[in-house]
């Protein structure tokens, strides 16, 4: 979802980000999200490694309802249908549309990695998405990071994350944000169920949502990032190797899938 849309949803009032309490979940300070040491080492212990999850057109699509195309319509009498049950959301202004595969993405991520999220949308966005994906907090906690933690406005840095480049890895559709950490990233397909903005390209492209028709789960982009992410951990985590866990390099395992 585009930063400006976000502000707007969100009620970007001003002076919105001097109320602690409205982001009290979120690690607002780029400081106080970052892990220790003994952190690292008791993750890695549990043989566990750190995933960077974006969120627009990486686990879901936003838009604004009054953008929706005249074939989009529909989809504002689905949000309390059974058939779009617990993937399509009205939120403020706004069509949030979840990715399909997402639900069994983060349950079995889950159990490989310590995963956050890292979005260049605003902090209450961030929340809010955060909530409709893991609503009862099991799988991000307070690790919601958005662009109030970012140093720039055009970039995402693991100073904020505060994990070591060693033992993690990110998902995000967007290559040019981690500047810093591109031995880090996998790149997933943009998913873009709703019709562009821009008149020109809405004539050229049907989308998702027009055409009735969606990413399939089994064989969708997260599904497939699901099993490179679970063979990158199989291979850090291989008993084979002579070093410790902490000694060991998860961007090197990563060329090796990819």
């Amino acid at each position: 979802m585009p930063i400006a849309a976000a502000k707007k949803v969100a009620g970007a009032k001003k002076g919105e980000k001097q109320h602690p309490h409205q982001n009290s979940n979120l690690c607002t300070h780029p400081k106080s999200g970052q892990v220790s040491n003994t952190k690292i080492e008791d993750l890695l212990h549990q043989r566990k490694l750190f995933l960077v999850l974006d969120l627009d057109h990486t686990l879901l699509h936003a838009a604004e309802l009054k953008t929706l195309s005249p074939k989009e319509k529909y989809l504002t009498r689905k949000v309390q249908d059974p058939e779009f049950k617990d993937m399509l959301f009205e939120w403020g202004s706004l069509l949030i549309k979840l990715r399909p595969f997402v639900h069994a993405f983060l349950k079995e991520a889950n159990n490989l990695f310590q995963m956050c999220i890292y979005t260049m949308s605003d902090g209450v966005y961030a929340k809010a998405m955060a909530k409709l994906l893991d609503p009862r907090g099991v799988y991000f906690g307070s690790r919601v990071f958005s662009r109030e933690n970012c140093i720039r406005d055009d970039e995402k840095n693991f100073d904020v994350v505060g994990a070591k480049e060693n033992c993690v890895l990110i998902l995000d559709d967007t290559q040019t944000v981690w500047r810093k950490q591109k031995e880090n990233l996998m790149v997933i397909e943009k998913y873009m169920f709703f019709a562009p903005n821009c008149p020109k390209m809405r004539n050229n492209y049907k989308s998702l949502s027009e055409t009735k028709s969606d990413e399939g789960e089994a064989d969708g982009a997260l599904a497939v990032a699901l099993q490179d992410l679970k063979q990158i951990h199989s291979l850090f985590f291989d008993p084979e190797h002579e070093d410790n866990f902490a000694e060991r390099d998860v961007r090197k395992f990563k060329e090796m899938v990819s």
